[in-house]
């Protein structure tokens, strides 16, 4: 699914990149001097050099806890871009992009953030994935008018009054609440334990989660949490297993979706585990056999076979198939 993500990446940039510049070109940069960082660009980052040229910004955990998925993104980015300056670029202009790895840190995305408008003066943003990182970044970003892509789920992200110029092209994860309760309406089952990180969209939608299902008459029988970067989840899941819960409901970033499924399995519990979104490829070879039995909903559009998809979508999933 995070292949999926990433053909809507590109389709996104592929059909909105033209508004954005045009929505850029009225807004005056922030007049604030640049953070002191160390941050480098990425090897792919090529700055812009006059006024033929238009500068998309990327940042990304290319390092770090949360670097898993982060090559399906690049993978959709590269693509597109060569495609638009193929077919004549950006209203006459080729795009020139400038990327930075966040390392997996909220304090480095802010700092990149800041060096993407003040040092490389670009006109349009694609954000990191990581909630955390874009409400770090977020700021920076709308003060300055730059028309931001957000690939973060939370439903935090995009208030319209801090965040004007932000974008998402999935539902948030409040969404998803109401999807999962409906599958444990539909497993028939009767109590839930809910195993949680410390992000901040995780913090929110374990707790929304747990609120809403009390609500409705089940019985939540653990909330467990770990650290981000945290592996061993051992104590966690005997507490969890100990109570004996119908379901387990997931509200964790994608890098540790994988281990906590086969820490649940290891420590005996047989039940559905439920997530609030997909498990990507790479998650799913380090669970291997423990996702079966695992149910989540879906936060993008997906289509039954590539031919149903939409025509510019249909071409760019084609593409990035060829290429990887």
């Amino acid at each position: 699914m995070k292949k999926i993500l990433a053909f809507l990446l590109a389709a996104m940039l592929l059909s909105v990149v033209g508004c954005a510049a045009q929505t850029q070109s009225d807004a005056q940069p922030a007049a604030a001097e640049p953070a002191a960082d160390t941050s480098q660009p990425t090897q792919d980052s090529v700055s812009a050099a006059d006024g033929d040229t238009v500068t998309i910004g990327y940042y990304l955990p290319l390092s770090g806890a949360n670097a898993t998925d982060s090559p399906y993104y690049l993978n959709a980015i590269n693509p597109a871009i060569k495609k638009i300056n193929a077919e004549g670029g950006l209203n006459g202009k080729q795009i020139v992009t400038a990327s930075y790895d966040t390392t997996s840190s909220t304090e480095e995305a802010a700092k990149v953030a800041t060096k993407l408008v003040t040092v490389d003066k670009i006109s349009i943003c694609i954000s990191s994935p990581m909630s955390s990182e874009v409400l770090a970044s977020s700021k920076t970003l709308n003060d300055a008018g730059v028309f931001t892509m957000v690939m973060g789920i939370s439903s935090a992200l995009l208030d319209p009054e801090s965040f004007e110029y932000g974008f998402r092209g999935s539902f948030n994860t409040d969404n998803t609440i109401p999807a999962c309760l409906n599958m444990i309406d539909t497993l028939g089952a009767k109590s839930v334990a809910i195993l949680f990180s410390q992000g901040d969209a995780s913090i929110t939608n374990a707790t929304q989660f747990r609120d809403q299902s009390t609500e409705l008459g089940y019985d939540c029988t653990a909330f467990e949490t770990f650290d981000l970067g945290e592996m061993d989840y051992s104590a966690q899941c005997i507490n969890i297993v100990s109570t004996n819960p119908d379901c387990v409901f997931l509200a964790v970033e994608g890098d540790y979706m994988g281990t906590c499924v086969k820490q649940l399995r290891q420590y005996g519990f047989e039940g559905t585990i439920i997530s609030r979104e997909e498990l990507s490829i790479p998650q799913q070879e380090v669970a291997g056999d423990a996702m079966n039995g695992y149910a989540f909903p879906s936060l993008y559009v997906s289509w039954p076979s590539l031919e149903e998809a939409k025509p510019n979508v249909n071409e760019q999933m084609y593409s990035y198939l060829e290429s990887y």
